[in-house]
């Protein structure tokens, strides 16, 4: 069976089978991509909030804590975190404004 990206690219464009065919990929797609977006934006919530709590432990730590030695490796790790987050964030954002096509100039 001859596959295209897009219903007008089908040599059976007009046959109502394929037609309906399409129509239900689009509809599948549409319903899977909105879950992932809904997904992604969640977690990039959840990535900020922690980072902003990262910030303010920092700060806390740098402002109360005596024993020197124990406050730098703390706020070490701290930071640590910090950058697995921004990373992850930074390869997030950076990927998805090279995304493909959306769906809805598919078809």
């Amino acid at each position: 069976m001859e596959q295209k990206q897009s219903l007008a690219d089908h040599s059976n464009h007009h046959d109502p089978i394929i037609q309906h065919l399409y129509r239900s990929a689009k509809r599948i797609l549409q319903n899977q991509v909105t879950a992932d977006e809904s997904m992604v934006s969640y977690l990039l919530h959840v990535v900020e909030d922690a980072e902003t709590r990262y910030d303010k432990t920092i700060g806390m730590l740098d402002d109360d804590v005596q024993d020197t030695s124990a406050k730098k490796r703390t706020i070490g790790y701290m930071k640590e975190g910090m950058n697995l987050l921004r990373t992850c964030k930074r390869q997030y954002i950076s990927s998805r404004s090279s995304s493909p096509t959306p769906l809805s100039t598919i078809y």
